[in-house]
């Protein structure tokens, strides 16, 4: 019999995407939340064993050789911390509303905007906060000017955008698809596998990415600011300036509001209620995209800019005609930048390199007899040093100990665990 999703989900390595339901043929997988907070897929109908779930699954094994040769151009330069790319750029949109409401300078949504006016694409993949579960998110399609500006700012939690395929293979047109790293891998593995979505799927956005972060993360962040989900009607992740602020409207009126970096520091930075399958990826800058897309950590606008710009990679010429587009029609301003410079300026260039670190970080999971996925890369993976293993081993179990969030980590640990954490991190490094 052949193998089917389910093998993935079993040995650990789903990582929720939903590729394989978007393509499966009979619509016997959906995409389904586990009790550790986080997205897998489940066969629910009738499995006609072809196979297409695993030849398009990310979560197993990505030959970055075989889909760069596919999708990237031949004259692109690589790096081995960025992958294939034709420029770099900083900038942000032109129009002052668009940034200010976004995450870090506007530039996906103008960019759609752009791409959707002048016909380049007829709809986005995109996602919003779900209207009925206000911390849930929705992907859909957007096909209007205010459907592109409603899925503005960033969704810090679990997404199946994947999902979509299913609409993309039944309704003709021209698409972009907004997405993660392990998303955009999903969609070009999807796209080698049917030709259909190759033809519609025009434009690929990726947004750089360390890991992220499960649905109860954000249940305790706001356990400790005294929210019940249920009082919540409006709930944004990030934005309305940079680096942006967490907004929650309650249904009594009153708005309540948490820093980017106080959530950044209680999460992200110790990788609490992480999947433990984002620990061993190795694309920060979503290699596979047309265009990658995120915050220019840079140590001159930390004060300055109160607005947010964002480092651009552009990977072919896809990419390039249009930003250049943008440019002629003011509605971005950029300013190229070396890519030597990029990485060296970049706040969270340590992150680039730390996840090519396979060695360390995949360390733990050896040890522990775990499944690990199979990355084809056009060169070899960097070296790992002494400090990795040791921040491997404290995020697989920050990651881990988190994911037991009813048995182990109450609010009180949580704190206590942390500053504990910190003092060692500190004296370490």
């Amino acid at each position: 019999m052949t193998k089917t999703i389910k093998y993935v989900v079993e040995t650990g390595l789903c990582l929720g995407c939903g590729t394989c339901a978007g393509i499966c043929p009979s619509r016997s997988i959906e995409i389904v939340s586990n009790s550790k907070g986080e997205l897998e897929a489940s066969i629910i109908g009738l499995c006609v064993n072809c196979g297409n779930c695993l030849k398009v699954c990310p979560g197993s094994n990505v030959n970055v050789v075989q889909l760069n040769n596919s999708f990237m151009d031949r004259e692109g330069k690589y790096d081995p911390l960025i992958g294939t790319y034709s420029q770099c750029y900083i900038g942000y949109a032109q129009d002052s509303t668009i940034r200010a409401k976004g995450s870090s300078g506007g530039l996906v949504t103008s960019l759609l905007i752009s791409a959707l006016e002048s016909g380049f694409i007829d709809g986005a993949i995109v996602t919003k906060m779900n209207e009925l579960e206000p911390t849930k998110p929705k992907v859909f399609i957007a096909k209007t000017v205010e459907e592109i500006v409603s899925a503005q700012t960033s969704k810090y939690c679990p997404v199946a955008t994947n999902i979509m395929l299913r609409e993309v293979l039944q309704k003709e047109g021209r698409y972009a698809v907004v997405g993660l790293p392990c998303q955009i891998q999903g969609i070009r593995k999807a796209e080698r596998v049917n030709s259909v979505l190759r033809k519609r799927i025009v434009l690929h956005i990726g947004l750089l990415c360390s890991h992220s972060v499960n649905f109860h993360g954000f249940e305790y962040l706001l356990g400790q600011m005294g929210v019940k989900i249920s009082d919540i009607s409006e709930f944004t992740h990030r934005g309305n300036g940079w680096p942006g602020v967490m907004t929650i409207r309650l249904k009594n009126g009153k708005i309540k509001k948490l820093p980017f970096h106080a959530y950044r520091e209680e999460l992200f930075n110790l990788f609490l209620f992480t999947p433990l399958r984002c620990l061993q990826c190795i694309d920060t800058s979503c290699e596979l995209a047309d265009l990658s897309f995120g915050d220019a950590w840079f140590s001159e606008f930390r004060c300055s800019d109160t607005l947010g710009r964002s480092v651009i990679i552009a990977r072919n010429s896809v990419g390039i005609q249009l930003l250049e587009s943008m440019m002629k029609n003011n509605q971005a301003i950029l300013q190229q930048i070396d890519v030597i410079q990029l990485l060296k300026r970049h706040g969270n260039c340590e992150t680039f390199r730390f996840k090519k670190s396979t060695k360390a970080r995949f360390f733990p999971f050896m040890l522990l007899k775990k499944s690990i996925p199979v990355y084809q890369t056009p060169v070899s993976i960097g070296k790992s040093r002494l400090g990795d293993y040791f921040v491997s081993l404290q995020s697989f179990s920050n990651a881990y100990l988190s994911s037991k969030s009813n048995f182990l980590f109450t609010p009180a640990i949580i704190k206590a665990y942390m500053t504990v954490l910190r003092k060692i991190i500190s004296g370490v490094f």
